[in-house]
């Protein structure tokens, strides 16, 4: 979106948010004038009808000043009840001396009534009318904001889907969580003939702003694949887009598994880059056991000439890779202590127990135990790769 837009974007809403102001503003006055009519009916003889203006406009002024300070600042407060202590009085005082109060034609009492609840129920006809007219565009106004947030939605989830697949003989599973309509986290598998690349991406924040970066590290993610075989390669060319096109406070934590043939001995060598990200778990089947494979380099985004440079692994049948974001390491319990690092190693090992549990179960042990732990406060993304063949070079 270009900066007129934005700005252009960002005065329709001071617009809409004056005129609904002055809607509400409007509806208050004309609803508490009547109060300044009907007190000249109190007495045995009713005041005159320019008292009743009067009585009314200040009534309504009153209003306006309570209304004022709970809508914009309680600072006004003092003004207001300042105002409504000694204006009044001197209002009454001074232009009843200089004879304002006498003017227009003498009526009898009854006239002089009649006038009074004329006008007091004519008051409140206008304020009805002007707070249904600020109800209704309230309404208009949450009803275009959820159509848009619903949209959003829709794009995350078309973005983001569930992960289900399998691939070269290995399994793939990942689901992301948003902590609202859009998110900011995101997961990719990318098939080639002798490869498969598995991503997953945390922009800083969430929300929808966070997923319009998101989108756009999916796009460029996409985009280097069809440049480059290099891994190393294809993340410095994600990174220098993201420095780019990104304001300097959004980075995006990364993370990569490129599985590639072992050689004739059969297995995985697995490439791995970890920009600034949690460091992913692998579990080994054989043992047991949960590895950490930790940052290599710096988040994407924040410096242009940030070398990427790949870490390797090799692994067997059973053995689990584990991508997470820190939606899932940060959920905090009632007394403020987070889950962690440890304790997500634990749920892994229990959820990947033998050799027979599948991956989606496993998936599934690991959030749930991640929502006993907390609220959700961000967005959650979990995503598991197990090895399920032990391919030799053809």
């Amino acid at each position: 979106m270009s900066q007129r837009s934005r700005s252009l974007s960002a005065g329709g809403r001071r617009r809409v948010a004056r005129q609904s102001a002055g809607l509400a503003l409007a509806g208050a006055f004309f609803t508490f004038a009547p109060i300044g009519f009907l007190m000249q009916l109190l007495g045995d003889q009713p005041g005159g009808i320019p008292s009743g203006l009067l009585g009314a406009a200040v009534s309504g002024l009153i209003s306006i000043g309570w209304a004022s300070s709970f809508m914009f600042s309680l600072r006004l407060l003092p003004l207001v009840i300042l105002f409504q202590v000694f204006v009044p009085p001197a209002a009454f005082y001074y232009l009843g001396r200089w004879g304002w109060l006498d003017i227009g034609p003498e009526l009898s009492s009854a006239h002089t009534r009649l006038g009074l609840c004329l006008l007091s129920a004519a008051s409140m006809v206008i304020g009805y009318v002007l707070a249904i007219m600020f109800t209704r565009r309230i309404e208009s106004v949450a009803a275009r904001a959820q159509a848009e947030l619903d949209l959003a939605g829709q794009i995350h989830r078309a973005l983001v889907p569930t992960i289900r697949r399998c691939e070269h003989g290995l399994m793939i599973i990942g689901r992301s969580e948003a902590s609202s309509e859009m998110g900011g986290d995101l997961i990719d598998v990318v098939v080639r003939a002798d490869r498969v690349d598995v991503y997953l991406a945390d922009v800083a924040g969430h929300g929808v702003k966070a997923g319009v970066v998101m989108g756009m590290v999916k796009s460029a993610v996409r985009m280097a694949e069809r440049g480059s075989d290099d891994l190393a390669e294809l993340v410095s060319a994600v990174n220098h887009v993201l420095e780019e096109i990104t304001e300097p406070s959004m980075f995006v934590t990364f993370a990569a598994l490129r599985f590639e043939r072992a050689g004739p001995s059969g297995g995985w060598r697995v490439h791995h880059v970890v920009a600034g990200h949690p460091p992913l778990l692998l579990h080994r089947a054989a043992s047991g056991e949960v590895e950490e494979l930790g940052p290599t380099s710096m988040p994407l985004g924040v410096d242009p000439v940030e070398r990427f440079t790949p870490g390797t692994v090799r692994s067997d049948i059973g053995d689990t890779f584990v991508l997470y974001t820190d939606g899932l390491t940060e959920t905090a319990d009632p007394g403020g202590h987070m889950f962690g690092v440890e304790a997500l190693k634990a749920a892994v090992r229990v959820a990947l127990r033998g050799r027979s549990t599948r991956p989606d179960a496993a998936l599934e042990h690991v959030l749930s135990a991640v929502r006993a732990h907390g609220p959700q406060s961000d967005d959650r993304t979990l995503l598991l790769v197990r090895v399920e063949d032990n391919p030799a070079v053809a």
